[in-house]
């Protein structure tokens, strides 16, 4: 008896043994659980085996739903439906009812007992004729998806529960402009199981393409079935060619046939990036499995909306009101505008003293937000009567991104030179760009130059970056050295080649800008984009400048934080380094490697 009942001398086997009996359907039990009963007495095997098993003891009481949505009576021992009886009913613990009062497999085998049936074992399946015929299909390199679906229809149809195979389906999705979709799901198996996704037509999608992550709840409600079959019982399948509303079901392969375990129609997924991102980011996973979930799962459905997105916004009209006059400016400075336009005067306050900006360049201010702009058409026509500082406002006509704002500036830009700047980077005193147009003009092996950066309280914000590797969640970041110090400590105090600079603030050439097709439009809502850049420049054979004499503030990410919540944007971080890594992790260890040995030297 448990220790529970042991301290207790009111509750003898036999009391407990009285509460289940007045609640305990016995007619429902031995139609349910015929097979395995084999002429015992219900009520005995129910208390002594069943309950264990997970079998139900009636059709108003589900023992698996109970141990699931109260963990703490599962960690006691105690029979559930005792439980309830004695415990849970006064409690007002809620109940669901028994899913083996349906005549079909239950959707949900972590509610349906007769998934927890064993009337075969793994070693009848390997020596049946199915599991041989599947083996040599599937191991011929001569294997097609159709070759399977005409092997598979000559195979007996099982309605009942797979012996030893669990499986759910939590949810299936497409987005409404895609054809890549997403199953969301957990399974049961053992390693060498054949299980598999079929669509409506009967395409099988195996799960050796799934990708497997450890799912505490699942482990929790089959420990027992855990001592043969994969840990990682967590499943994502990207599934291609599916439409929603498409039904997509788990088959799994048995000594006497195939099982439908699980069925779900697909649902929609929101096509916005952003918005499909957020979705995505609510699968559950370890921050170690992050990085491979992200790379080989979202990405690809992410990539695919991203590409159809930028071929869209390609075709939106575009509109430039001209502030002023410009006449063959040397250098363009773009300047993107997301959430806010209360810095352009900030930065105006600056131009304004500022010869070489009034004489040599063009001031290109890029709406990235629908929102803003009637709020600008007031305020650029107040900021020009008051300062008479030129600049020329783009419409976008929608949100194109950090890097798609950047392009589209650059694409309305005349200069020779292009200076890509944040809305919340300051000039500290006049005369800072001059200086920044002589670094890169003297300095032909350089592609882009970039200024030290300060946060508002003097301290370093940018002073290059470098490439840091993650150990703990396998991958590489960008890194800014010496941020949070006093430029006195900065040991660069000169011109300084760097692995990559920041695009917050940085000057390239107009030629080298279209040599690598401008910024990547690939990352989502504003991150690796200046590494990328840099990168590209690198590949070229272009290196990338620190310039420390030249300083400027940078109240940094001052819009960030209105696309979305700390967890979201942390998560777009790791998803946005994951591409990059993609992309550049050969460059990047070469870099790695050569900053290593100028250490050691």
């Amino acid at each position: 008896m448990l220790k529970i009942f042991e301290k207790s001398n009111k509750l003898t086997e036999e009391k407990i043994r009285s509460i289940i009996a007045k609640d305990f359907d016995a007619d429902f039990y031995r139609q349910e659980y015929e097979l395995v009963l084999n002429g015992q007495d219900p009520l005995e095997h129910f208390i002594k085996v069943g309950s264990n098993e997970g079998f139900d003891p009636c059709g108003w009481f589900s023992i698996d739903d109970y141990l699931i949505d109260f963990p703490d009576v599962s960690e006691t021992g105690v029979n559930p439906f005792f439980h309830y009886l004695y415990y849970g009913r006064k409690e007002e613990r809620n109940i669901k009812p028994s899913k083996r009062n349906k005549t079909t497999l239950s959707d949900n085998p972590l509610v349906d007992p007769a998934s927890h049936t064993v009337d075969d074992d793994a070693d009848t399946f390997y020596h049946s004729l199915y599991y041989k015929e599947a083996r040599n299909l599937l191991d011929n390199e001569s294997f097609t998806p159709e070759r399977w679906k005409k092997w598979i229809k000559k195979v007996k149809q099982e309605s009942t529960p797979h012996p030893n195979v669990k499986a759910y389906i939590e949810s299936a999705v497409v987005s409404e402009r895609g054809s890549s979709g997403l199953l969301v799901g957990w399974v049961v198996s053992s390693p060498d199981s054949i299980v598999w996704i079929e669509d409506e037509e009967g395409s099988p999608t195996f799960l050796t393409q799934a990708h497997r992550i450890f799912r505490e709840d699942v482990y929790k409600a089959f420990l027992t079935s855990f001592d043969k079959a994969e840990i990682n019982s967590g499943c994502l399948v990207p599934v291609k060619n599916i439409s929603p509303k498409e039904t997509l079901s788990i088959y799994a392969l048995s000594s006497k046939g195939v099982h439908r375990l699980s069925s779900a129609e697909v649902g929609y997924l929101d096509s916005q990036p952003a918005e499909m991102a957020k979705w995505l980011f609510t699968i559950e996973s370890k921050p170690s499995d992050q990085v491979d979930i992200f790379r080989h799962i979202f990405w690809p459905m992410l990539s695919e909306q991203l590409t159809r997105n930028n071929r869209v916004i390609a075709r939106m009209p575009v509109s430039v009101e001209q502030y002023g006059e410009v006449r063959d400016p040397l250098i363009s400075i773009i300047i993107p505008l997301y959430g806010r336009i209360d810095f352009i005067e900030g930065q105006m306050v600056s131009f304004v003293l500022d010869e070489f900006i009034k004489s040599q360049t063009e001031i290109i201010y890029v709406v990235d937000d629908p929102t803003l702009v009637e709020k600008l058409r007031t305020l650029a026509k107040e900021i020009y009567d008051l300062y008479k500082v030129s600049f020329k406002v783009v419409f976008g006509g929608v949100n194109r991104g950090f890097s798609g704002a950047n392009n589209l500036g650059a694409e309305h830009a005349s200069g020779t030179y292009l200076l890509f700047m944040n809305s919340d980077v300051f000039p500290k005193s006049p005369g800072w760009l001059g200086p920044m147009l002589e670094a890169l003009k003297t300095n032909p092996e350089l592609g882009v130059i970039a200024p030290r950066l300060l946060f508002a309280d003097g301290s370093i914000q940018h002073a290059g970056m470098e490439f840091q590797y993650r150990s703990d969640i396998g991958i590489w970041i960008n890194h800014h050295p010496h941020m949070g110090l006093d430029p006195i400590l900065d040991p660069h105090q000169t011109l300084t080649e760097m692995p990559a600079v920041t695009g917050a603030c940085m000057l390239i050439s107009r030629e080298d800008f279209d040599a690598v097709e401008g910024w990547d439009t690939g990352y989502l809502i504003g991150d690796f984009e200046d590494s990328d850049l840099c990168l590209k420049l690198l590949e070229k054979g272009k290196g990338c400048g620190y310039l420390p004499t030249v300083e400027l503030t940078h109240l940094e990410r001052q819009s960030f934080g209105l696309t979305g919540t700390p967890d979201f944007r942390t998560k777009v971080v790791i998803l946005n380094a994951s591409r990059h890594m993609t992309r550049w992790s050969d460059l990047i260890e070469k870099l790695a490697a050569k900053s290593e040995a100028a250490i050691k030297l």
